[in-house]
Formats: structure tokens, C-alpha cells, sequence
């Protein structure tokens, strides 16, 4: 299983999100729990990362709540069965 990291992932989003000229852009982050410490970055690094964000954004920790620590707009789901619908939710809350 290979690690994921985060804060180079994001970096990445912010970066093309940043080159691309096209208005009202959103970010949506799924994470299902605390980030992979291997690797480049480390978890004060997407704390530095995640505050660069450039554009609205909402982070959903899916039965974690971890995201609190990295994002300050956050939603956490507490049970399965509401995954679908809080996403539908964000993406409207966003858009809107």
C-alpha cells in the first residue's frame, strides 16, 4: 500500500487552481482520517498548506474528525449513511 501525503496533494490542487484563469472556483476535500506522516510533508505542513487555500472551500472528515485540525471550514460525518447526502450538501453550499 503506498502512502498518501496530504499536504503535497493539496499543494498540487492549489497550484492548478491558482494557474487556471476560469472564475468561481471551489475546493471539495474528502479525508478519512489523519493524513500519512511519510513522505515530503508532514502534518504541519498541510496545516501551512491548507491555509494558502485560494478559493472557497469545505473539507469533509468522513468518520473522523481530523479535519478540524487542518481546515478551517470543516464538516465531520459521524455515521455512513450520511456521506451522500452531506456531499450533496456541501457542493450546493458552496456553488451557492
Amino acid at each position: 500500500c503506498a502512502w498518501n501525503d496530504d499536504a503535497h496533494f493539496l499543494q498540487r490542487m492549489i497550484n492548478r487552481i491558482n494557474a487556471d484563469r476560469t472564475a468561481n472556483k471551489k475546493l471539495l476535500i474528502l479525508s478519512d482520517g489523519r493524513p500519512e506522516s511519510s513522505g515530503t510533508y508532514k502534518e504541519k505542513d498541510l496545516k501551512k498548506v491548507a491555509s494558502t487555500i485560494p478559493c472557497p472551500y469545505l473539507s469533509i472528515g468522513i468518520l473522523s474528525s481530523c479535519v478540524s485540525k487542518f481546515y478551517k471550514n470543516y464538516k465531520v460525518v459521524e455515521n455512513a449513511e450520511e456521506i451522500s447526502s452531506v456531499i450533496v450538501k456541501a457542493v450546493n453550499s458552496l456553488l451557492l
